[in-house]
């Protein structure tokens, strides 16, 4: 998330133009996606609206 410029406090409000109110929504949502898919987030921060596009990657393995 920090390396596509999300930060603390940012909102998430729509994924590739869909509207997400909530964290399942969210998570719903990112599921339809996998590594390598690029999306449009539409992000508030500080009352301000931007959109960043960004491409899914994978989880660290915590076992390495």
């Amino acid at each position: 998330a920090a390396m596509s410029g999300i930060r603390p406090g940012d909102s998430i409000t729509m994924i590739n133009d869909k509207k997400v109110t909530s964290m399942l929504q969210l998570k719903e949502a990112l599921d339809a996606y996998k590594p390598g898919d690029t999306i449009s987030l539409t992000i508030e921060r500080n009352g301000n609206t931007t959109t960043k596009d960004i491409t899914i990657g994978t989880l660290p393995n915590p076992a390495q």
